[in-house]
């Protein structure tokens, strides 16, 4: 699906984030999520409103020992968009489409980074605040191999809480 300009019903304010000068979408899922590289050179990621505090609080929890992540400049809830700063040097992909970069060095730094960051115990997660109303809620004691959780700002279509599935 194509959308003119940044047009989504979901992610009202990216239209406006495009208008800027310099700005240029960099990834798009429509009524999703988005990026935006802005004219200062950070980047914006737009979501919905409902879902901003979560990648803020997502993005700050990757800042490990031994992984590099963009800082979070500022977080507009409201408008669902988190703002952050750039990362110095060449993206992986940029640097795997370069014939004459040193891609095994390039593999080797990756593979640190990942272990890095998978030997680095996860944030607690928030509990949910709603109370229990079917088996899909997290404090209705259901223990599956899915793990699910809800959260009470997150609505399905149908009014109820969503599950949450890592």
């Amino acid at each position: 699906m194509v959308q003119p300009a940044g047009a989504d019903r979901r992610l009202r304010v990216l239209a406006d984030l495009l208008r800027d000068p310099g700005a240029a979408l960099v990834a798009h899922r429509p009524e999703r999520r988005a990026v935006v590289r802005l004219g200062d050179g950070s980047y914006a990621k737009v979501v919905r409103p409902d879902r901003a505090a979560e990648v803020a609080r997502t993005a700050r929890a990757a800042a490990v020992p031994g992984v590099r992540v963009p800082p979070v400049l500022h977080v507009d809830a409201h408008a669902g968009v988190v703002v952050t700063g750039p990362l110095p040097g060449r993206t992986l992909h940029a640097l795997l489409g370069d014939p004459t970069a040193d891609v095994v060095t390039a593999a080797r730094e990756v593979g640190r980074t990942l272990a890095a960051l998978h030997t680095t115990p996860p944030p607690p997660t928030p509990r949910c605040t709603t109370p229990p109303r079917s088996s899909r809620c997290c404090t209705a004691g259901r223990r599956s191999p899915r793990r699910t959780a809800c959260r009470s700002t997150s609505r399905s279509r149908r009014g109820r809480a969503a599950p949450v599935r890592w």
